[in-house]
């Protein structure tokens, strides 16, 4: 397998002490597979050499952000497994998935924040 380099971001305006009340463990393991999805779509599908990632928590939402130097590919076009269980997976959690892919691709999620994700 070739080399591919992750670079990966995290940025917090919640205070440590309010974190919990937050991200609950529904938000987290959505959020965790949805990381996961992306980056082993990359990896295998897109001969990217550099993943770029990043994660913003504040007070009220939640938004990953995967970005790959790969050879895109057309979000129009008829989506399989992984890409329908990102869609669905986020609407579980009220959150909107946004693709852009022409020369690499971008994933991005926004989670508002809200006591029903528990």
């Amino acid at each position: 397998m070739r080399g591919v380099s992750i670079e990966f971001e995290f940025f917090q305006s919640v205070p440590d002490d309010m974190l919990d009340s937050v991200v609950n463990f529904v938000l987290y393991i959505n959020v965790i597979r949805f990381f996961k999805e992306c980056v082993v779509n990359a990896v295998k599908h897109s001969g990217a050499t550099l993943i770029k990632s990043s994660v913003t928590i504040s007070p009220d939402r939640v938004i990953i952000a995967v970005k790959d130097n790969g050879k895109g590919f057309d979000a129009n076009v008829k989506k399989g497994r992984g890409l329908k269980n990102l869609y669905r997976r986020v609407s579980q959690i009220d959150g909107i998935v946004r693709i852009k892919s022409s020369d690499g691709t971008e994933i991005t999620c926004d989670i508002p924040l809200k006591e029903n994700h528990g």
